[in-house]
């Protein structure tokens, strides 16, 4: 490991080997993540991915009425974005900072650039737990979000390893 990939604390920038990093790194913008900035708004193009270092994010799907249903986090382990991970541009979900921190704020086209035409290591790493927001619809949220909530919650903050 060089230096540069031990001062990230973000674990899918850690995960990265300096070529996959190098696609990604020279595009990436450090910002402040303030309570309670909105990160991706539903049915709305993805402009930007967020890579947290530190603090914590919501995902939240509305339901007819106004009602929020909170269906999943991102921490240090991962990322806003993935529809833009599936290969769409629309989020279908909300996601704001629930927790002040910082990180980086990358274009998603650059994103898209660099997970294609390969998809690298790193990405294969999150790539369950995107499959998985993909399935929770609002018809039968519930149940899909018992079977997929080990998977979605980061274990990382209990000190154990695994999960996204």
């Amino acid at each position: 490991m060089d230096d540069e990939q031990l001062n990230f604390r973000n674990e899918l920038l850690r995960a990265m080997s300096p070529q996959e990093r190098d696609l990604i790194v020279p595009h990436m913008k450090p910002i402040t993540l303030d309570v309670p900035l909105i990160l991706e708004m539903e049915n709305t193009p993805v402009g930007d991915i967020y890579i947290l270092e530190s603090g914590l994010a919501s995902i939240v799907a509305r339901f007819p009425g106004g009602r929020d249903i909170e269906v999943g986090i991102v921490g240090r382990e991962g990322m806003t974005g993935a529809a833009v991970m599936l290969g769409g541009d629309q989020s279908a979900n909300r996601t704001f900072m629930q927790v002040s921190g910082h990180g980086f704020k990358l274009p998603a086209s650059i994103l898209s650039s660099a997970m294609h035409p390969s998809f690298p290591r790193p990405w294969k790493k999150a790539a369950p737990c995107v499959t998985c927001f993909s399935h929770m619809s609002r018809r039968g949220l519930r149940k899909r979000r018992r079977r997929c909530w080990p998977m979605v919650m980061p274990n990382s903050r209990s000190g154990s390893r695994g999960g996204c």
